[in-house]
């Protein structure tokens, strides 16, 4: 996925489309069943729309909040402007996250769907040193990635298969479904073809199905 293209000319499409993902608030409950989010510092990285920050923002102290994307930085600083004492926006790329934050150590690290175009691009120890120094920046981790849409085996997740090895090495993994709920097969189609591609789309209209199916694993430490 081309966030970059994305933001600069689909962004209210991809807000429609996160609109629809997770409607029956899985995520979120499990995020929040964690641990206490109250009075903690968090550093999300991705940050994007700030859909996953919406759901923590009001029980942490202060959250910094990172993207490549000037686009989203300025959306997330108009949302959060009520509270801007307790935003921080950084303009910062997952590669330069050690390096930009080595000198202050947070509660929680965030990353939503997002970390894996980073580490994708690493192999070895290459990879495992990055997500070594990700993990001197926090106590406690969060990490989340969509492991397959209608999949049943492990075709799609093979191209992460080293990063999520590493991420279950260390930390504690849970799976639970983040299904998509459209208002219609033609709107699935629509939006599921632009974001997801044409053979997911042509399986939608195939199926003739509003409702698409997403599986998402949280990695985290308590």
């Amino acid at each position: 996925m081309n966030h970059q293209f994305i933001y600069s000319n689909q962004l209210y499409n991809f807000q429609r489309f996160s609109e629809r993902e997770d409607f029956n608030k899985n995520l979120k409950n499990c995020m929040l069943s964690l641990f206490k989010w109250d009075n903690l510092s968090v550093l999300e990285a991705g940050v994007g729309m700030g859909r996953v920050t919406d759901y923590y923002f009001d029980k942490v102290k202060h959250v910094t909040l990172t993207d490549e994307s000037k686009i989203m930085l300025e959306y997330c600083r108009s949302k959060y402007s009520t509270e801007k004492d307790k935003v921080s926006c950084c303009l910062c790329s997952h590669s330069e996250l050690p390096k930009m934050f080595q000198a202050k150590r947070f509660d929680i690290f965030v990353s939503a769907y997002s970390l894996s175009y980073e580490c994708i691009k690493r192999k070895g120890n290459k990879l495992q040193d990055y997500i070594n120094n990700l993990f001197s920046l926090a106590n406690r981790f969060v990490i989340i990635e969509n492991t397959g849409v209608f999949c049943s085996d492990d075709s799609y997740i093979q191209p992460y298969a080293e990063y999520f090895n590493i991420l279950s090495s260390h930390l504690t993994k849970i799976e639970i479904q983040t299904d998509f709920r459209f208002k219609s097969t033609e709107e699935a189609v629509y939006y599921c073809g632009l974001f997801f591609g044409e053979t997911i789309a042509s399986k939608i209209k195939q199926m003739d199905i509003n409702v698409v199916p997403e599986t998402t694993c949280i990695w985290y430490n308590g």
